[in-house]
């Protein structure tokens, strides 16, 4: 992914900052602790790697039951075009579009979809073959829609499923923790470029940690953008 101009002027001030605390800064205590200051970066480390990697696997969840939800709408959408009673494809048509309308308005309000999927799902199980052609398609409706089913409930608990409150505050706490003691121990074991450079470290941690646990604006735009093409034509 290409890096945006927008990053690096973030990573800028991450080190700027940094830096100007750890030589602007006069020193703000005196007791030696610097095995203080590596118990809590392996905390620190420990801690957000958890974080990162959960909310990695969020990301995953979500994408991938995406793909698979819009892939399979819109493989009902094409099915539903090859019954031999043409009376039933527009109504599914519709249903379709009015789901794929729903969640392209607030992706994050997919939890409301739901009783329109419902009326997909019911439709489907309401269906009567009638020849053998027909069958064959059913069994497929039937399928693909169960595919949705279980889909759905990983994705939307996924897309709620953010780091809560409480796990920031402990985090946030950690790195104001682990910056005091670095400040303190200039000059006792740690130099001034060191704690700058550990504290970019930290704080650049920290925001990648909070833009892996939350989905961009541009992200949220093509999920929808996704949902409001599936099924246009």
């Amino acid at each position: 992914m290409r890096l945006k101009s927008s990053d690096l002027i973030r990573l800028g001030v991450i080190v700027a900052a940094s830096f100007s605390l750890s030589y602007g800064l006069p020193p703000i205590g005196t007791g030696k602790s610097v095995t203080s200051v590596f118990n809590m970066l392996l905390l620190f480390s420990f801690l957000v790697g958890f974080f990162i990697n959960r909310a990695l696997e969020r990301r995953k969840t979500v994408v991938n039951g995406i793909e698979v939800e819009l892939s399979r709408l819109r493989r009902i959408y094409n099915l539903s075009k090859r019954v031999s009673q043409s009376e039933w494809a527009p109504p599914m048509h519709a249903a379709l579009r009015k789901y794929h309308v729903q969640v392209a308005r607030d992706l994050f309000a997919y939890a409301e979809a739901l009783e329109d999927y419902r009326v997909i799902a019911s439709m489907v199980y309401d269906y009567v073959p009638v020849t053998e052609k027909d069958r064959v398609v059913f069994a497929d409706l039937l399928q693909t829609t169960r595919d949705i089913a279980l889909e759905r409930r990983p994705l939307e608990r996924s897309l709620d499923s953010r780091i809560p409150g409480y796990g920031w505050a402990v985090t946030i706490l950690i790195v104001i923790g682990v910056g005091l003691l670095l400040l303190m121990n200039r000059g006792d074991g740690l130099t001034a470029f060191s704690v700058g450079a550990t504290l970019t470290g930290l704080i650049s941690v920290l925001d990648l940690l909070f833009r892996t646990d939350r989905f961009a604006p541009e992200e949220v735009a093509r999920f929808q953008k996704l949902y409001r093409d599936n099924v246009a034509n």
